[in-house]
């Protein structure tokens, strides 16, 4: 181990913000001297913040608030059973924003639908569908999810059908033209989500005349899968350089 430091040895890393560690600390620091962040700059990276929405097969659509329940919180699909929720399901660590020092410029919106889903289930919930995007209380789009188109996914539909008495059929669907670009976009220059600002996105399939359809049987000639659905903001999302 090193000696005992000079006066002026000691007054050097004083003054360089060098602390001292006692040798027990040298290779096993018990704490960190510093924030690992570096304060006053972000880096700004491609990246969708996206939630989760989903209906089980035979059951009612029902209307659904996202970005809500973050990472690691209990979800109960309409109809299905809970479970937690995982990175694949949203990008929240925080109820209902983002957490500090992060922020968000959307610049468009996108909505995809699990191409598995019946057809007749694609088509209600697109047509059926009002969706609003709201940020501290002011809705910035009300849009029937039609109009929202995944941008990837399968496009097109196939079908087996099998020699067996259920002679089930299966399909693959998808909501729009497979291609990145092909989301709503937003106008300007978009819409910014400070870091720890409040919003949301609802999802309500309830509200055309007939109220809320209720989705295909997971059986017969349909095999209805239920409704599962990934809501993004797209945009620029700027985070803390660690």
């Amino acid at each position: 181990m090193q000696g005992k430091l000079s006066r002026f040895e000691s007054k050097k890393r004083r003054l360089a913000g060098l602390p001292s560690l006692s040798g027990h600390e040298a290779l096993r620091p018990h704490f960190k001297y510093n924030n690992p962040i570096v304060p006053g700059v972000l880096e700004v990276i491609t990246q969708g913040v996206y939630d989760y929405y989903e209906v089980a097969a035979g059951n009612a659509v029902t209307s659904q608030i996202l970005f809500t329940i973050p990472i690691g919180g209990s979800y109960t699909p309409a109809g299905g059973s809970a479970f937690q929720k995982t990175i694949y399901h949203t990008f929240l660590e925080q109820q209902g924003q983002l957490q500090a020092p992060q922020k968000l410029l959307v610049k468009g919106l996108s909505l995809y639908i699990r191409q598995d889903v019946a057809i007749s289930d694609l088509n209600s919930f697109t047509g059926n569908c009002q969706v609003t995007f709201n940020v501290s209380g002011k809705d910035y789009l009300n849009i029937v999810a039609a109009k929202l188109p995944a941008g990837g996914g399968t496009f097109g539909s196939g079908s087996i059908f099998q020699t067996t008495a259920a002679n089930a059929a299966y399909t693959s669907v998808g909501n729009g033209y497979p291609q990145a670009d092909a989301i709503y976009q937003l106008e300007g220059d978009g819409v910014q989500i400070e870091q720890q600002q409040a919003f949301k996105v609802t999802l309500n399939p309830t509200l055309v005349q007939a109220g809320a359809f209720t989705t295909a049987a997971a059986a017969g000639t349909t095999f209805g899968t239920g409704i599962k659905v990934i809501f993004t903001l797209e945009g620029l999302l700027s985070r803390a350089v660690v």
